[in-house]
């Protein structure tokens, strides 16, 4: 993509980041909220293949997915929120709140801040943890015991960078 909605000045031409549904692109934001280096992210062939072998409409099913993902981006900052106010003397917790945006392709994506520094993964949904940061080991395992309409959550697969006293 060349360019979202108004706001973008311009995007990388190549991605920078292929997961197994998502591309990551860098750009340049010029938001009302987010202004600077951007993360565009949009759901990859493989996702939309899926998408349609399960018999959904790829358009439909991306809002879909991008809805529950922002819901959830929502409930971990809540939980962080908790965490935080609930040990002062650990760093705070901070999660990113991704935007969703329309391509100049009418597809539907997810545009975040740019994080500078270091980008590590922490844990992972399998139960692999990186064996140093006790802090988020201890705030997914804080999540667990917490409930959420009676259901516990566990809030995990957790990546970013460190940064000074967060």
């Amino acid at each position: 993509p060349t360019g979202l909605e108004e706001g973008f000045a311009r995007c990388e031409d190549s991605p920078f980041a292929l997961g197994e549904f998502r591309t990551a692109i860098k750009c340049q934001c010029n938001l009302p909220d987010l202004k600077g280096t951007c993360v565009v992210k949009f759901f990859n062939n493989n996702a939309k293949r899926v998408m349609q072998d399960a018999g959904t409409d790829p358009g439909k099913a991306q809002l879909l997915a991008w809805d529950s993902a922002f819901s959830n981006h929502k409930i971990a900052q809540d939980l962080a929120d908790k965490w935080n106010e609930q040990s002062p003397s650990s760093p705070s917790l901070r999660f990113l709140r991704p935007q969703l945006m329309t391509a100049d392709t009418n597809e539907r994506c997810s545009v975040e801040p740019w994080l500078e520094g270091d980008f590590k993964k922490f844990n992972s949904s399998g139960g692999w943890h990186d064996g140093h940061n006790m802090v988020l080991g201890g705030f997914s395992h804080f999540t667990y015991h917490q409930r959420r309409f009676g259901e516990h959550l566990l809030v995990c697969d957790l990546q970013g960078v460190l940064a000074k006293n967060e």
